[in-house]
């Protein structure tokens, strides 16, 4: 009987180990799968103009803002912030940890300005790229925003659109790109959108925008 019951025990140990070893493989390739999702890079510069002035431009056309664009793009989507949290829910829902929600850990939303580039007006087709100075510069009325908003938008009229620089994934062949619109109405306006993209054999397919 001890032996019996010793067997047992022994039975138990191999199939719950066998079971944590299907689960933990399981995990790592669902980790493997979200790292290609967010692997999302700068596209090519060559053919992000090409993608903007085909497919993002003529979008101005519908918008009342004469075709103007800030110098520096946005900030596009913090794709590593996001791998990260996910892997962790993901991680923390395999082992069975139940986490409170304000223990959630969630990306920060991307800064707003993304002052390593600028984009070339000369690339772009029938586009006025604008300059900076007069709301990055803290030499124009010290450091009052507020003020700085308001000769900006006497300076150009109706507002401009900023976007950001196309950011794709060569292993799904999605592209997004954020926009936000600026005009009389600065705060809380709910004028940024996020424009998600398909690459086709004939060029690209709008997925969504939100």
């Amino acid at each position: 009987m001890r032996n019996l019951a010793l067997l047992l025990c022994f039975l138990m140990l191999v199939a719950c180990d066998t079971k944590n070893r299907r689960k933990e493989q399981l995990l790592q390739a669902k980790l493997a799968k979200l790292r290609l999702a967010a692997d999302f890079k700068p596209l090519d510069e060559a053919e992000a103009y090409d993608f903007i002035n085909r497919y993002y431009l003529p979008r101005l056309d519908t918008l009342p803002y004469k075709g103007k664009i800030y110098i520096h793009p946005l900030q596009g989507k913090d794709f590593d912030a996001i791998f990260k949290t996910e892997s962790l829910k993901l991680t923390q829902d395999t082992q069975g940890i139940k986490k409170h929600p304000d223990e959630v850990i969630l990306p920060a939303p991307p800064g707003f300005y993304d002052t390593t580039r600028t984009w070339d007006a000369k690339r772009f087709r029938n586009i006025r790229v604008i300059p900076d100075s007069l709301i990055v510069s803290t030499s124009i009325r010290g450091d009052d925003l507020t003020e700085r908003l308001k000769l900006w938008r006497k300076r150009f009229e109706w507002g401009y659109v900023s976007i950001s620089y196309p950011q794709y994934n060569p292993h799904t062949k999605i592209l997004v790109l954020r926009e936000w619109i600026e005009n009389g109405d600065w705060c809380g306006t709910g004028r940024e959108q996020e424009f998600w993209f398909k690459k086709t054999p004939g060029g690209w397919r709008i997925l969504s925008r939100n």
